[in-house]
């Protein structure tokens, strides 16, 4: 499998949660993007502690380039 691909950098299941919650908060009226992004990144370390930071934060680029 060739390693940069998303889902070698982003598996599925941290790439389909971060899409699920980026969609979640767009809805969210008077907050900057900045801190929608914080919000997603704190739940997705809760969800996923055992997982490197910056697969984390590469999946919520992801996401929001959809």
């Amino acid at each position: 499998p060739d390693p940069l691909s998303v889902t070698a950098i982003a598996p599925d299941p941290i790439l389909d949660e971060a899409i699920r919650l980026t969609e979640e908060i767009e809805t969210v009226p008077h907050v900057s993007g900045e801190y929608k992004r914080h919000i997603v990144y704190a739940r997705l370390i809760k969800t996923f502690p055992m997982d490197r930071k910056r697969t984390l934060g590469y999946a919520i680029e992801r996401a929001l380039q959809r």
